[in-house]
């Protein structure tokens, strides 16, 4: 089973506590290639959209 499979697997599992860092380790040992590495930290990294609003501030 590669690193690739192996964080994946632990993503969909929740289990995601750390495992940025160790991502990260997996990229700069080149376990992992670029493409993947740009999912996993997609993946991990949460994301906002700015251009939502919030309606509990509309007046």
């Amino acid at each position: 089973m590669s690193a690739y499979s192996i964080c994946n697997l632990l993503i969909k599992l929740g289990r995601t506590t750390g495992l940025q860092e160790k991502v990260n380790m997996f990229y700069a040992c080149g376990q992992v290639t670029d493409d993947q590495y740009a999912e996993l930290t997609n993946t991990l990294t949460p994301t906002t959209d700015s251009n939502t609003t919030d309606t509990a501030d509309a007046s």
